[in-house]
């Protein structure tokens, strides 16, 4: 057991000293000095630590504040809505193409979507929501992408976010890491607490990486 925690100690340390100036560790992911964050989930290096754990990770995400504030955003094709893109909107959104704002909370419905800090609540576009920072709610659309954190419900043709506690239901659903459940064609994440249901099932980091039908790490 000491030769084992003395191991895992070494290969700790070795880890920090390769990692670049520029990045920090906190809390089991790994958030990078530039505007693209990134987090890091690894088993034990140690061949003789075979046990299983887990570690939660989440993107680093910086969150940033819109001009104004508006209940309601009327967008027919950015920049042609009322009021403009780098305002909040806290209340209901409607993108007649395409609408976007800073952060969004509430209702959004049309054809894309897109908030370029967080997004929470109802999404319900026809082709795209996407959301660049954090988000929390419900995504139903031709395509659903968070580029941070997303935890709640994605149902769509290709689902995908960075970071993840949701369930995700569609022909195509993919993360880095996510803790929940994937449902469909092809279900593909790099890390994963929770189970696949699929014809094609990835997860990357896994004993056994692909099986089909049936896939899943606890």
């Amino acid at each position: 057991m000491n030769v084992t925690k003395s191991l895992m100690m070494s290969a700790a340390v070795a880890l920090a000293v390769s990692l670049p100036a520029t990045a920090q560790v906190r809390a089991g992911y790994l958030s990078t000095g530039g505007s693209t964050p990134s987090y890091n989930v690894t088993r034990p290096g140690n061949p003789a630590a075979r046990e299983r754990y887990h570690t939660t990770a989440r993107v680093d995400t910086q969150e940033i504040q819109g001009a104004g504030y508006t209940p309601f955003m009327l967008s027919i094709v950015t920049p042609l809505q009322v009021p403009p893109r780098d305002f909040d909107v806290g209340g209901l959104r409607l993108n007649l193409i395409y609408g976007e704002c800073t952060n969004f909370d509430g209702l959004d419905i049309g054809l894309v979507g897109r908030a370029v800090g967080h997004g929470n609540g109802i999404f319900v576009n026809g082709l795209a929501t996407i959301v660049d920072g954090d988000s929390l709610g419900l995504q139903f659309g031709l395509v659903n992408f968070v580029k941070g954190n997303f935890g709640g419900l994605q149902v769509g043709a290709v689902n995908y976010c960075t970071a993840g506690q949701a369930f995700q239901f569609g022909v195509y659903n993919g993360a880095d890491h996510i803790e929940g459940f994937q449902c469909g064609v092809i279900n593909m994440t790099r890390t994963m607490i929770g189970l696949q249901i699929g014809l094609i099932n990835v997860i990357q980091n896994n004993d056994v990486p692909f099986l089909p039908i049936i896939n899943c790490y606890f």
